[in-house]
């Protein structure tokens, strides 16, 4: 009897054992250099990341990455062109399920300058502000 019941608290000592939280790292596009400046919980209990990615070195390209609540990528998206050296350095929810994005783009000039950039909750761009700074550099 004393056996049955210790084999009967094992196996519950097992299975509560597997109900609790377990670490899990994830690994997002090996073949490139990717760098993750933010993350934030959304509001079906996945995430979205904001960082960069660069293709052997340079250009450096925005990206999101929007996660289950697993860490599996449901869908990524760049928020730059292929070669204006943009970084996604902050990102975080709107009221309404969006997001909005901070971070610096080359696009318009060679000077690296600040955006912020409002995405609706499709991750479909609504508006984006560059930024042009003067440079400070002698001439």
């Amino acid at each position: 009897m004393k056996i049955v019941i210790h084999s009967v608290l094992f196996l519950i000592a097992i299975f509560v054992q597997s109900l609790t939280a377990q670490d899990w790292h994830k690994i997002y596009f090996p073949d490139r250099s990717n760098v993750t400046n933010s993350v934030f919980e959304s509001y079906d209990r996945g995430y979205i990341l904001g960082g960069d990615f660069e293709f052997g070195g340079v250009p450096t390209n925005g990206l999101i990455i929007k996660t289950d609540i697993n860490g599996e990528i449901l869908w990524n998206k760049t928020v730059s062109n292929a070669n204006d050296f943009t970084s996604v350095y902050d990102i975080n929810q709107t009221s309404v399920n969006g997001s909005i994005i901070t971070g610096v783009t080359g696009e318009q000039t060679n000077f690296l300058n600040p955006f912020i950039m409002k995405l609706n909750p499709c991750a479909q761009n609504e508006w984006c502000r560059i930024f042009n700074l003067q440079s400070t550099a002698p001439e």
